[in-house]
């Protein structure tokens, strides 16, 4: 059976999941991981597959965020206009997502990799849970 673990975020989001694919591929399982860019030694390092989210922490771009905030904006309204920014990046990410969960027999999905696993899991009905 593959498993194939939507770890999207930071260090101490995949770090975790390393330590749960490293178990379940002792059990076994054929694990990959998806996760940024910046974690693939990381994951390769611990014998797991690595799958690329398709970006790295480099590409998050706060500016704006942080602009508006200085200015004394609404900082709803800064994380809005970062978010349509990022409407690119993530439509890119849930596309990997997608490439990533044709190759699974089971998911497991951060809170971030949710969505994506939700989608897929309802058009192709195959175990699925959530890790916090």
């Amino acid at each position: 059976m593959r498993i194939v673990i939507l770890a999207l975020g930071t260090r101490g989001d995949v770090q975790p999941h390393v330590a749960l694919g490293r178990g379940l591929q002792a059990a076994g399982y054929a694990v990959t991981l998806l996760a940024l860019d910046d974690f693939e030694a990381l994951i390769r390092a611990a014998g797991l597959d690595f799958f690329s989210a398709g970006f790295q922490m480099a590409d998050l771009s706060l500016a704006e965020y942080q602009a508006a905030s200085e200015a004394g904006s609404n900082v709803l309204g800064g994380l809005l206009s970062l978010l349509q920014g990022m409407r690119p990046l993530v439509e890119r990410v849930m596309r990997r997502q997608h490439e990533a969960c044709r190759q699974a027999d089971a998911l497991i999905g951060t809170l971030l990799g949710m969505v994506a696993a939700r989608e897929y899991v309802e058009a192709h009905p195959i175990p699925y849970a959530v890790s916090m």
